[in-house]
């Protein structure tokens, strides 16, 4: 959770001073839709918050923030451009920062009170 509230609001503020620090964002968004599809499809939980945010917040805000990204001349071709393997790769990421994460917290001893 840390790395998407960092991560977010940083490129967000960089943004302020060139879209181009942000541009990634609404790929990240559409393509962690995606993931919530798959994820509730292989658990068998169609119908779960994150996947509802998902589709009916930030798919369309995905996609309307692309369109206000060409029209600035900040994205080109919406479907073929750096910003798409950016979004990509941050959520590839993901999973590899919370293995990580979850190896190092499994190591830590108990204690019991």
């Amino acid at each position: 959770m840390a790395y998407v509230w960092i991560t977010l609001p940083l490129f967000s503020l960089l943004a302020v001073a060139d879209l181009r620090w942000a541009a990634w964002m609404p790929y990240f968004f559409i393509f962690q839709a995606v993931v919530h599809l798959i994820l509730g499809l292989v658990g068998r939980q169609l119908l779960n918050p994150g996947m509802v945010s998902a589709w009916l917040v930030h798919v369309p805000w995905g996609i309307w923030t692309i369109g206000l990204l060409m029209r600035a001349g900040v994205i080109i071709n919406p479907f073929w451009n750096i910003f798409v393997l950016i979004g990509l790769l941050v959520n590839a990421t993901l999973p590899v920062v919370g293995r990580f994460l979850l190896v190092n917290y499994r190591r830590q001893p108990t204690t019991t009170a």
